[in-house]
């Protein structure tokens, strides 16, 4: 059984832990999750199994009905198993009942299980960016 809840700060740990296993160990949500935490505009949501943290994912309002979803996680051990859809039917559920009007969220182009869950639930692309980084010679 999967439990959701708010992320505490006691939470930080195994959120880093998860984090070091994605993008090679360069993931940054560790530089921001104590920002995100304290964030009065956002949430993050933490999935819970067997008492164990095996993902998490985050909510802002950009604008006053405007949201991003962002930073969602799995332990590569759980990955599969619908608990990102679950925390994405948790932020969906919650935001509709806000009155948003407008989702947001990005993610890599080739991240075909993140690609699923958004498709699942509706979204559209309306945009693809292209990420370029000049060298130092």
């Amino acid at each position: 059984m999967i439990t959701l809840r708010k992320a505490t700060v006691s939470d930080k740990p195994r959120i880093a832990e998860i984090s070091s296993q994605i993008w090679d160990g360069e993931d940054y949500v560790p530089d921001v999750i104590d920002d995100w935490l304290t964030d009065p505009s956002g949430e993050v949501i933490v999935a819970i199994v067997d008492g164990k943290l095996i993902s998490f994912a985050r909510r802002s309002y950009l604008l006053p009905r405007y949201v991003w979803f962002e930073g969602a996680r799995t332990d590569p051990m759980y990955r599969n198993s619908g608990v990102a859809q679950e925390i994405s039917r948790c932020f969906l559920e919650s935001v509709r009942r806000e009155g948003a009007d407008l989702i947001g969220l990005s993610t890599y182009i080739d991240n075909e299980a993140s690609i699923h869950i958004i498709e699942k639930n509706g979204f559209q692309k309306v945009a693809s960016y292209v990420y370029i980084e000049a060298g130092n010679d």
